[in-house]
């Protein structure tokens, strides 16, 4: 999925290297960019907005994909249409509406908002140290009968708070305040998220391209907790519940070559991550003994992945699954025996495993595969998550 079709760059890349099995499905919410999609039996054009990826994949019947990939800068030919209003360096209407359809404009809000909704719009989404007295200014003008709806108004009462050292740096983030509130960015980027956790197969991966600190940092706090507030969650037992690995520990940026080439892509940031297998191991208690005079349990595999429907041994942490001697895992003292993993479209019973030489009772224990090809994964204690 290209998430963000725009000029269609990125997906011309994309279909370039897919093969004949392959489909792309391209979202973007501009008439303008829907109406330039390319011609091809492998691309799909969805005009929507990205915060509804899944219902769309759904329609379309594919409950899972295999990658998706968000720009989420504005395009080339938004700033550089004067009547889209997304640019300062023009005079024109104040719209910055992705959508046209939608029913309010940057001047509809400069008209009708409170000057404390505009100051925390000013200081929330443009991080703006003179947010109060931008929105004061504004209202004042609202109130003297001459409501500010074109670029150069905007800029003349802008520029009695703003540096002229920093002047195009602190117009650009009023624009952007303006922008992200009208077109309900982050709220458009949580709900994106979220979908993407539940639309990507295990193994998929997530690709996302922000330019500011605010998108930013919900992409790295969701890839590093599963939530917003980057709040580590944990079981009883204190492993860590990750729902995606990152690929790249540091975002990675533009090289000083492409930013002269494309100075727009200077605060580009490129946050890559995979989501992982949880494969849930739920222990029963049987009451019936064995020869050695210990509760006998089964262990029944579940979501377990096609690629390792085959007997197999469980490893120490972040080992590899092979086939070796019986082991103990450490902080649960139970030992194992082999185990046989297998699918849904596997055919066969669930994977069971007699347990014996049991210690103690245990709860269920999750199994996180990180890496399905190489059978990579951690062992540890955990509880079934109400989902």
């Amino acid at each position: 999925i290209d998430a963000t079709y725009g000029g269609g760059g990125h997906s011309r890349a994309i279909v370039e290297h897919l093969g004949p099995q392959g489909h792309l499905y391209g979202f973007d919410q501009d008439e303008d960019a829907v109406g330039r999609a390319m011609t091809d039996p492998r691309f799909t054009m969805v005009y929507s907005n990205f915060r509804f990826l899944r219902n769309f994949m759904r329609f379309y019947g594919h409950d899972t994909v295999d990658g998706i990939l968000a720009d989420l800068g504005v395009s080339f030919h938004h700033f550089d249409d004067s009547q889209r209003g997304f640019s300062f360096r023009f005079d024109g209407p104040l719209d910055m509406r992705m959508n046209r359809h939608a029913s309010r404009s940057a001047a509809d809000l400069l008209s009708a908002a409170s000057e404390e909704e505009l100051a925390g719009i000013f200081t929330l989404y443009g991080e703006l140290p003179f947010g109060k007295r931008l929105a004061a200014a504004i209202v004042a003008e609202r109130n003297a009968g001459r409501p500010v709806t074109r670029i150069e108004q905007l800029r003349e009462i802008s520029s009695r708070f703003i540096s002229p050292k920093r002047e195009k740096k602190e117009l650009a983030m009023i624009f952007q305040a303006l922008r992200i509130e009208v077109n309900g960015e982050m709220q458009a980027l949580e709900q994106f998220l979220q979908a993407c956790l539940k639309t990507l197969r295990p193994g998929g991966r997530l690709a996302v391209i922000t330019y500011h600190s605010l998108e930013d940092r919900l992409v790295k706090n969701f890839i590093k907790s599963g939530n917003f507030e980057g709040r580590i969650e944990k079981d009883f037992f204190g492993k860590v519940y990750r729902p995606f690995k990152a690929v790249n520990s540091k975002p990675i940026v533009p090289s000083a070559e492409e930013i002269e080439q494309n100075p727009r892509s200077r605060s580009a940031k490129l946050r890559v991550a995979q989501k992982v297998y949880v494969i849930y191991v739920n222990i029963q208690q049987h009451n019936r003994e064995t020869k050695r005079g210990r509760h006998r349990r089964t262990v029944r595999l579940r979501d377990a992945p096609t690629a390792f429907r085959a007997d197999c041994q469980l490893r120490p942490l972040r080992t590899q699954l092979a086939r070796a001697d019986p082991w103990r895992l450490h902080d649960t003292g139970i030992y194992f025996r082999q185990i046989q993993l297998s699918d849904k479209n596997g055919g066969g019973h669930p994977a069971e495993q007699r347990i014996c030489n049991c210690k103690r009772r245990t709860h269920p224990l999750p199994l996180t595969l990180h890496e399905p090809h190489k059978g990579e994964f951690h062992a540890g204690h955990g509880r079934f998550p109400e989902s």
